[in-house]
């Protein structure tokens, strides 16, 4: 699942990291290049992981170099490319046929056919990979059972503090309508059972909810859900650390528009005629974020557990940008995303993989566009500008 993952996933973000970007002025660069001149077969791949680390870095976004190496831990790819004859035999070929080929890939100006490349490379990889393990199982006996160790990638870490997941977990349940705008949420007591924690961490989740706009605390009545007003944003954007939070809430809608064509090419085929009625029911809800309900059945639909997990992961990043996302202008934000998903959807009902895949980018491409251009223009976010959108 892990090599199928990094089939699917890797092109198109090396494809985008790599787009306008100068090879030789890369780190890494000059051993790359002399690995694959020599072709020396050992130390093959560290050398051009490195050489691939620093495109990733170059493209600006921490988020793509952090997934990157966690999904290197998950692989153990210097098992393969220095252990095991089987797989060099079948892979390698002697490094020029991965080194090489993967610097003139790299060197080419059109992104598509840079990605159509990388790709073939991966899917090259993926087979090899399976082949070996196929060997493997059939040429070794009495074989200890592997450890269960699932994927992992947290790219909130060092911030994923428990009260904040139950901040995220409510603003993504008000903006689902479960707690509409003049309700009350449920009391501390309720809250602290339900997620498992003390008053005391419910409490402080609930201030830091009502310091955000979302919520007030009224004495004897409980704690009431509320639109939030752009005082808030601009309080949120005031100092280094939010800042750092904001740009990495683009960062993470840049990813999130990446993500689209990889999940699409797993998840069409999937969905069955029934679940498509239910979702089509739901569209026809008003006061309600559509686009939040395809995502959740889009996930759910998602076999790959990998994958899964950093289409969820990344998609916790963008619940810091809720209010810049669906109240700012909401009058022509929000019929506009609307439209959008509904296409998304329509291109989901056709199982159309391509067209699906596109018309789930075109959502976080908007959100990425619409928001970047709000907080540079309302709040002077001159940092956002280094986040790119990235294109078919």
């Amino acid at each position: 699942q892990i090599f199928k993952t990094c089939e699917l996933l890797l092109p198109p973000l090396f494809a985008f990291a790599s787009r306008n970007c100068s090879l030789e002025m890369m780190p890494h660069y000059n051993q790359v290049m002399r690995v694959a001149r020599k072709g020396v077969s050992r130390g093959v791949w560290r050398e051009s992981s490195a050489f691939i680390k620093d495109i990733l870095k170059s493209c600006g976004n921490p988020l793509l170099c952090d997934l990157y190496a966690n999904l290197q831990l998950h692989e153990n790819l210097s098992f393969f490319f220095e252990k095991c004859d089987f797989f060099k035999e079948n892979f390698l070929k002697g490094s020029y046929a991965v080194t090489g080929q993967m610097i003139d890939i790299f060197r080419s100006n059109d992104s598509y056919k840079k990605y159509r490349e990388i790709k073939k490379l991966y899917q090259k990889l993926y087979l090899a990979v399976s082949d070996t393990i196929q060997h493997l199982m059939s040429s070794v006996s009495n074989c200890p059972a592997p450890a269960d160790i699932p994927f992992n990638w947290n790219p909130l870490r060092g911030k994923d503090y428990y009260y904040m997941r139950i901040v995220r977990d409510l603003i993504r349940k008000i903006g689902k309508g479960i707690f509409p705008v003049g309700t009350f949420l449920p009391f501390e007591a309720q809250l602290a059972k339900q997620y498992g924690v003390s008053v005391f961490t419910v409490r402080k989740a609930l201030d830091l909810l009502e310091r955000r706009g979302y919520t007030k605390t009224l004495n004897a009545k409980g704690t009431m859900v509320l639109l939030p007003d752009d005082s808030h944003v601009s309080m949120a954007l005031s100092d280094l650390a939010s800042k750092q939070d904001a740009l990495l809430y683009l960062h993470a809608l840049q990813l999130m528009v990446l993500l689209a064509h990889p999940i699409a090419e797993c998840v069409v085929n999937r969905f069955q005629s029934e679940e498509l009625e239910f979702l089509s029911d739901i569209f026809q809800k008003k006061d309600f974020i559509h686009l939040t309900a395809l995502f959740q059945a889009t996930a759910e639909h998602l076999e790959l557990k990998p994958l899964q997990d950093i289409f969820i992961e990344t998609s916790r990043v963008t619940e810091w940008g809720f209010y810049l996302c669906y109240y700012p202008r909401s009058s022509a934000t929000i019929p506009q995303l609307e439209r959008l998903t509904f296409e998304a959807f329509r291109q989901l009902c056709d199982k159309n993989v391509l067209g699906f895949g596109e018309g789930l980018a075109n959502c976080y491409r908007y959100i990425l566009n619409s928001v970047r251009a709000y907080m540079l223009d309302k709040y002077n976010f001159n940092e956002g500008l280094s986040v790119r959108t990235p294109q078919i």
